[in-house]
């Protein structure tokens, strides 16, 4: 069979074109839209927190301005009285709550024997405990042994000697300072009863080297006592 295209122009298929055409039209529209929307969505949203930051700024300035009244009609004077009493009000409360049987019961377990305690004087600053001591010691050994051992109970730290002079009786008298930290559970004592007897016959030795001080002058001077090694001495900044 013969085949033959009579027309005069050739068929085009325009309507796949048209809906073509139409379909991008309406996502291009829809996308318009939808752009306008938001930005009519976030200028509305910045007018609001423009109005807000400007009544924020409002208040802090209406604040900062009742402040600075406030501070003007307060009279410094009158202030600082009474900062001075709640100072003087605090520091008497912290005394009346300071345990001293707590702090001696740690300087009794901790002092070895030919060590004595002549005075101790605890000082508040500011919720901190500086403790001063004063101790007689046969031997620069045995006054470091003394420091090691209030150390050692994690209840005295920085301890360490700033004076030492030799008495007349022949001891040394040194001078402690550190921190004391109350609260802290003291340790077993690990003493067994021979080793208790000993150190006080060791006290009653040094007391009696004490009370005899007065009639020293009307004796020769005694002997100084045995030098320390010199690393123990340097340890705590002791001389012999």
């Amino acid at each position: 069979m013969l085949r033959t295209n009579l027309s005069t122009k050739p068929f085009y298929n325009e309507r796949a074109v048209h809906w073509g055409l139409a379909l991008a039209l309406v996502a291009i529209l829809a996308l318009t839209a939808f752009n306008v929307t938001r930005v009519l969505a976030l200028s509305q949203q910045q007018s609001t927190l423009a109005a807000t930051a400007e009544r924020d700024e409002a208040q802090a300035q209406a604040l900062r301005s009742d402040a600075a009244a406030l501070r003007a009609s307060i009279d410094q004077k009158a202030l600082e009285r009474v900062v001075k009493a709640a100072t003087e009000a605090n520091d008497i409360i912290d005394q009346r709550t300071f345990s001293w049987t707590e702090l001696l019961n740690y300087i009794e377990r901790t002092l070895p024997a030919g060590v004595m305690l002549t005075s101790v004087a605890p000082q508040l600053d500011k919720g901190r405990v500086n403790v001063r001591l004063v101790v007689l010691g046969r031997s620069v050994e045995t006054v470091n042994e003394f420091i090691d051992k209030m150390e050692g109970t994690h209840a005295f730290s920085d301890m360490s000697p700033i004076a030492e002079r030799i008495t007349e009786a022949g001891l040394f008298e040194v001078n402690i300072v550190g921190q004391y930290h109350p609260g802290v559970p003291p340790e077993p004592e690990k003493q067994d009863d021979a080793k208790g007897d000993a150190k006080g016959d060791d006290k009653k030795d040094v007391d009696g080297a004490v009370a005899g001080a007065g009639k020293a002058a009307e004796k020769p001077t005694p002997e100084a006592p045995r030098a320390s090694t010199p690393g123990t001495a340097a340890k705590r900044g002791l001389s012999s």
